[in-house]
């Protein structure tokens, strides 16, 4: 069992590793106020955890944050997902989904959702990478679709630093 606890300015977060499993929790209740116009968060709270179990790994996380808008009014946001990879050899394959949530100054709301699915193959020390990514937003009426495909290849050159190509 390990904890740890991690503040920056007002946040702060408490993180918990069990061996087979870690968990976040993150809140902040005093942000400092910014100008009005800036539209000021006031309030957030968020958990996350991610387990990992031989070569399959499952995370989540949910978040949700408070602002004052410029109209006066207090507006929110939530935010959540969940995502999944699963390794076999030297390869491996991945998706994600993701939502939120958010109240509009004034009235309504605006939402964005989006998946992907995605794999990788180990060559030689690099690996080569596809996704694909499907999104959708909800926002005063207008639904706006978007998809894309996307390949990579990641080689590492150390510890801290790869030299990568892309096309998308």
């Amino acid at each position: 069992l390990m904890l740890a606890w991690v503040g920056a300015d007002s946040d702060a977060a408490l993180w918990i590793a069990l061996g087979f499993m870690t968990l976040g929790l993150l809140w902040s209740l005093l942000i400092p106020r910014l100008p009005d116009a800036a539209g000021a968060h006031s309030a957030k709270v968020g958990l996350s955890g991610v387990w990992q179990g031989g070569p399959l790994t499952v995370s989540g996380f949910w978040q949700q944050f408070e602002y004052d808008d410029t109209l006066g009014d207090t507006e929110s946001v939530a935010q959540y997902g969940v995502g999944a990879q699963y390794r076999f050899g030297a390869s491996r394959v991945a998706s994600n989904y993701g939502k939120a949530d958010a109240d509009l100054p004034g009235g309504g709301s605006a939402d964005h959702e989006g998946w992907q699915l995605g794999a990788g193959v180990k060559v030689g020390v690099g690996e080569f990478l596809v996704s694909y990514i499907q999104q959708e937003t909800d926002f005063l009426g207008q639904n706006p679709e978007a998809d894309t495909w996307g390949i990579a290849y990641v080689h590492p050159l150390s510890k801290r630093t790869n030299l990568y190509a892309t096309y998308g």
